[in-house]
């Protein structure tokens, strides 16, 4: 019976024991901060371990007459910090990313301009500023171009200036020139050709003197900066600008050799005249009219037209080289420049300050003729000219006279039977010499070849009358 007991009171223990340990309640930590414990934020990471209250509930025997002794509460466990976590770093401040090529631009322009000489006063002549542009090209690097720009000094002697300036973390010139001719740049001044061999190209247009123009074509090898072309002119543009006329890979370029002098400059009549240059790879070299041997696809009529265009009969030779569809490199050449004159002389005729002369210069005689069918024979060789009078013309009597006399026997080399150059010749003459004989015998070689034309035997018969 004994052993019976101690068994059922050993068993009572257990269940009391565990019943008591079971009633322990857990109370969550205060809101309030630890004062001892780390700040948020002072290690990458923060393992907070919350710690069991003191205080435990303990519940009565369901046995009375049993004393159970109080529970004494178990110390907190000490918790590992869990391995493997990744160890956390404040971030880095953002890396700010290269400056913009527009920032690069103003900030070359604000470099160069500190370097620049400026006026001694404040209303003296110099160089309002400088400009810069970006040059596409190497990725590798980051080029630009920077130029003065403004009305330069003459007292002393102040050039406008090109350089070639490389960005990396800072600026370096690499190449400078002065610029020998203009007097005046403007900030659009320069812009860069491509022309696809690897190096820097740059035109730059300005202005010298009252109303004249400049043309510098620029070349940076790497090395070096040069002035491979430059020409001024007396009105703008000095150049028509680089192109490949003839579609060879080439590049091309049109220096305006314009007569703008015609009576006047303000008279507004003007004589087209351009040079043409290619660049070969080292060189620019100068590329006129180009015949064919006989034979060759288009040749008859290639050949017609450059003559045609030499004469100044240029409305003859556009239609003349229009006609066959060869494309012989001579050919598409001559097509292109040919079409540059008829584009220029053709607007100038229609829309020109004075249609006798801008048809003249055109080799449109017949709309010449047209012309002097408005007037009788009298009225043709009348002082003053119907033609002349209260027009740009006059007061330059002889200078029309030289021009129209000089355009004249151009037409006859290459169109010998062209009745109205006779005329023109005959008309041109008697404006300088009422007397000459020449006048008579130009008259008289028209109607042979035009007997038809009232005007041709109307003015000869009155000329002999006289």
């Amino acid at each position: 019976m004994l052993s019976l007991y101690r068994k059922k009171l050993g068993l009572l223990m257990m269940v009391l024991v565990s019943t008591t340990l079971l009633s322990c309640r857990y109370t969550a930590p205060s809101d309030e901060a630890d004062p001892t414990a780390a700040p948020v934020g002072s290690d990458p990471v923060v393992l907070l371990s919350a710690t069991p209250s003191s205080s435990v509930e303990v519940v009565e025997d369901a046995y009375p007459g049993s004393e159970i002794p109080a529970a004494t509460p178990l110390p907190p466990t000490p918790q590992p910090a869990p391995e493997g976590l990744p160890t956390l770093t404040p971030p880095l401040p953002p890396t700010l990313a290269p400056p913009s090529v527009e920032e690069l631009v103003l900030d070359l322009e604000k470099y160069v301009t500190e370097a620049v000489p400026t006026p001694a006063a404040a209303d003296a002549v110099g160089f309002e500023g400088v400009k810069a542009i970006f040059l596409t090209g190497s990725p590798e690097e980051l080029l630009f171009a920077a130029y003065s720009t403004g009305l330069r000094m003459f007292d002393p002697v102040q050039n406008h200036f090109a350089a070639i300036y490389q960005y990396d973390d800072g600026w370096q010139q690499l190449a400078r020139l002065p610029l020998q001719n203009p007097d005046y740049v403007f900030e659009s001044s320069m812009r860069q050709a491509l022309l696809g061999d690897g190096q820097v190209w740059l035109e730059v247009d300005s202005g010298v003197g009252a109303h004249g123009s400049c043309y510098d074509l620029l070349r940076f090898d790497g090395a070096a900066l040069q002035d491979e072309v430059s020409h001024c002119h007396s009105s703008p543009p000095a150049a028509l600008g680089l192109g490949d006329l003839d579609g060879d890979g080439n590049a091309d370029l049109l220096l305006n050799q314009t007569d703008d002098y015609v009576f006047c400059y303000a008279c507004g009549v003007r004589l087209p005249r351009y040079t043409a240059l290619s660049w070969d790879g080292t060189s620019w070299a100068e590329r006129g009219w180009e015949r064919l041997p006989e034979g060759a696809s288009g040749a008859a009529e290639n050949n017609r037209a450059v003559d045609l265009a030499s004469a100044g009969l240029w409305k003859d030779a556009g239609e003349m080289i229009g006609q066959g569809d060869s494309q012989e490199p001579a050919v598409v050449w001559n097509r292109a420049l040919i079409g540059i004159y008829v584009e220029q002389l053709a607007a100038a005729a229609a829309y020109g300050t004075y249609p006798l002369l801008d048809s003249l210069f055109y080799g449109d005689y017949e709309a010449v003729l047209k012309l002097f069918r408005g007037y009788s024979a009298a009225e043709l060789l009348a002082v003053p000219n119907p033609l002349i009078a209260g027009s740009v013309a006059e007061g330059w009597e002889s200078d029309l006279s030289s021009r129209i006399v000089s355009s004249a026997e151009a037409a006859l080399e290459a169109a010998p039977e062209l009745a109205g150059a006779h005329f023109l010749l005959g008309w041109g003459t008697y404006l300088d010499d009422p007397t000459d004989p020449a006048v008579e015998y130009e008259f008289q070689r028209a109607v042979e070849l035009a007997s038809s034309e009232a005007i041709f035997s109307d003015t000869l018969a009155y000329l002999r009358q006289k």
